[in-house]
Formats: structure tokens, sequence, C-alpha cells
């Protein structure tokens, strides 16, 4: 039986809660008998190495910090394509982490990281995404669910 994990990455504040958000919609768009496993992860440097060595397809879903425009949603499916970041606030950079998941034997058979390019400036109150990333994120959404179909 095939394990698929979905994580949203992130944390409460500005436009680095889009992982969360996104775990919110799809907890109400998929059926409610899905076999799809919906995560929630602060602290990737723990939480994710065992969501990982889980599943055998995982979505990680994250804020992209990229020199991108704002808004534009992002898919990588190749550690070597994935863009590093020291501007992560979850202690460790998702690359740095999923290559670590790589050399400890922990990675799935198949995986992709996805997300919005965001403002690192956006430090907004909880609750409350850039109008660029609110307006890119059905075009997310529509693509993660059509890779768990």
């Amino acid at each position: 039986m095939s394990s698929i994990y979905i994580i949203g990455i992130g944390s409460p504040y500005g436009d680095d809660q889009l992982g969360w958000k996104v775990i919110d919609q799809l907890k109400q768009s998929l059926p409610s008998d899905s076999s799809v496993n919906l995560l929630y992860c602060e602290t990737p440097a723990t939480d994710l190495l065992t969501a990982l060595k889980q599943s055998n397809f995982a979505i990680l879903i994250d804020a992209i910090h990229a020199d991108l425009p704002i808004g534009k949603v992002c898919s990588w499916s190749q550690l070597s394509l994935l863009p590093e970041t020291s501007l992560s606030s979850h202690g460790m950079g998702l690359s740095t982490l999923l290559q670590l998941a790589e050399n400890l034997g922990q990675m799935p058979e198949k995986w992709v990281v996805c997300g919005i390019v965001i403002d690192p400036e956006n430090k907004a109150l909880h609750g409350v995404l850039s109008p660029e990333v609110l307006e890119s994120m059905p075009v997310l959404l529509d693509y993660i669910q059509q890779q768990v179909v």
C-alpha cells in the first residue's frame, strides 16, 4: 500500500505560513476517505525526517525564498535543482535537510517540493498572507491535487 504524505512546512507568521494554509485547504477539499496523510511541520530538522522515512511519496510545501517574481508557483523533484537558502526560519535550509535525508537513506521513492515565491519582508501578523501569495494559492492547490490523483 502506498503511503502519501503532504507536509506543510511553515510558521504562524506572514507568508511563511503558506505550507500550513495549504494543508488547511486540503483538509477541506480532499475526500474524507482519502488515505493521504496531511501534516503541519514547524521544525523540519526533527519532524520531517520521520515523515519522509514513512512515506512512499512526499509532497513538501514551503514558502520559497528565491530570486524569482513574488507569487510564482515552483516545484522541484531533484535535489541538485532545489535552491538553497540561508533565509530559513526552520533552523536548516530545506535542501540541506533533504540532502541529509538522502544520505541517511530516509528519502521516499518519489518526492516533490513545491511552493510559492514569497516576499521575505512580509512578516505580517498571524493569519495574513500577502496578496501575491493568496492569488497563487489556487494554482498550487490544483498542482498538489493533480499529484495525488
